[in-house]
């Protein structure tokens, strides 16, 4: 089905990521006039094919926040999150991209670093962009390890594993103290 629209999109296709951000709870008339913007390109140009991509809950009110634009979405089609296996499997991937070779038994550590977060964030979860996170901080903790013991062979470790999974879940506790100003 996806195929056959893309085949017709002769108008091509535009991809809006985090589509969520144009509610901005309804106080920004540049989101609105954005939404607006979108709804006239759909009716002038209908061999466009428009993709929004954000989380359910953002969809549903996006769709509500303007009936022009509900009227004009032929569908809506919803991903399941992906499970522990399958983050694992995109965890090793990034590490097999980059030829970074990896302990045999961390599959334990990144389960229960999943399952943490995904009960932490419930619907913010991230999906594959936590197992990337989760990647990333390990090469952080591999790269300090080896500034240290300039010798040490560079290979994922079970210890830069749970030093990454437990760094990255007490962030997730900490309060975030963010610099700007508040809007009254």
């Amino acid at each position: 089905m996806i195929a056959k629209l893309f085949q017709q999109a002769k108008g091509g296709v535009l991809f809006i990521d985090e589509a969520g951000a144009l509610l901005n709870n309804g106080n920004d008339i540049y989101a609105t006039e954005a939404v607006n913007a979108l709804v006239r390109h759909m009716e002038l140009e209908p061999e466009t094919i428009v993709i929004f991509a954000t989380y359910p809950d953002e969809m549903q009110q996006l769709l509500d926040s303007n009936p022009g634009l509900s009227s004009r979405i032929a569908h809506v089609l919803e991903f399941c999150s992906y499970d522990e296996d399958q983050l694992f499997h995109i965890f090793c991937a990034f590490a097999k991209k980059e030829r970074l070779p990896v302990a045999n038994d961390i599959k334990p550590i990144c389960d229960d670093f999943f399952r943490s977060l995904k009960n932490k964030k419930a619907e913010n979860f991230g999906n594959g962009r936590e197992a990337r996170r989760l990647y990333l901080t390990a090469k952080e903790e591999l790269a300090l390890r080896a500034k240290n013991r300039p010798n040490t062979a560079l290979k994922l470790t079970k210890k830069d594993l749970q030093l990454a999974a437990t760094r990255l879940l007490l962030q997730e506790n900490e309060k975030q103290n963010y610099i700007g100003f508040a809007a009254n």
